[in-house]
């Protein structure tokens, strides 16, 4: 039988090579980072639970081996790793007793185990140390663009940190030493969403007309220049209808009486009557307000 450093070195070292060639590239959560997260996690817990060294070398074990199923398939990979985790550590002379602790161990990292075994809980509770984590924030978005990947549908971000945070508001760490280890920081995560989330609604709440102060200075800035633009229209308005109302009033019987001496004077005064009576038409209708439709399409 191999011995204790030699086991989990060799351990190490065939999953992270096997993970390396064929783990898919989906895989952004479950890869030799977070196992090694695990690692770490177990190693601390099995110190602070005083477990004995071969203890110590199962979980250190299948923690290696625990998401190793996902080079095969994401579904049921536990049974994938119990296998995969069986047929190497067999191959080095692992004892079968040991072998089969791993395997419960493994086990233990099932979403729905909740047993009572010393050690499976310690796996259980190392498996999910990084809800303590202080890069929680960049972990879980490796997880939130894995299971997007893999269901081939974007989880909004906002409906994921409702997620996130029902998670951790329902989860407990099964050990004593994971509630000593990883429960403080666990609470400040959950504390640090919380607070993420209000800091939304409130932005939210802002950024609607009645209670948004820029908000307001546009519509009266807009309302400012619709009104200047509207005295502008009319003014101009008046000037044109001043001007045609001299045109026609005064300039035409002028010309009028000039037309039963000079003929050709016909087609001109005529097509000046006409223009100024159009123009003034013209100017007549621009000042006159337009109904609004209530509603306004996109297009417009």
């Amino acid at each position: 039988m191999a011995k204790h450093s030699d086991i989990v070195d060799k351990s190490r070292e065939y999953v992270k090579l096997r993970f390396e060639k064929e783990l898919p590239e989906i895989c952004t959560y479950h890869n030799f980072t977070h196992t090694q997260n695990v690692v770490n996690a177990v190693q601390s817990l099995a110190d602070e639970a005083n477990v004995t060294d071969e203890e110590k070398e199962v979980l250190i074990i299948a923690a290696y081996f625990h998401d190793i199923g996902f080079i095969i398939n994401a579904e049921d990979h536990e049974a994938h790793g119990i296998k995969i985790s069986s047929n190497f550590l067999k191959s080095e002379g692992y004892p079968d007793i040991l072998i089969q602790e791993v395997i419960k161990c493994i086990n233990a990292t099932r979403i729905e185990w909740n047993g009572t075994a010393r050690l499976c809980k310690l796996m259980k509770d190392a498996d999910l140390s990084g809800l303590s984590n202080k890069n929680f924030t960049i972990i879980t978005e490796g997880l939130r663009l894995e299971l997007s990947a893999r269901n081939k549908k974007n989880i909004d971000k906002e409906i994921w940190r409702g997620q996130n945070i029902t998670f951790l508001e329902n989860h407990s760490y099964l050990s004593d030493e994971g509630k000593k280890i990883f429960r403080k920081g666990k609470k400040r995560n959950l504390k640090t969403l919380k607070m993420s989330d209000e800091k939304k609604n409130k932005k939210i709440k802002l950024l609607t007309i009645g209670s948004s102060k820029s908000a307001q200075t546009q519509f009266k800035t807009a309302l400012r220049n619709h009104i200047d633009l509207s005295s502008i229209a009319d003014n101009k308005a008046n000037i044109m209808l001043s001007v045609n109302a001299i045109i026609i009033t005064v300039a035409l019987p002028l010309l009028i009486d000039r037309i039963s001496e000079n003929q050709n004077l016909l087609i001109p005064t005529s097509i000046l009557a006409i223009v100024s009576l159009i123009s003034m038409i013209f100017a007549t209708l621009s000042t006159r307000p337009i109904a609004m439709k209530r509603l306004t399409k996109k297009e417009d």
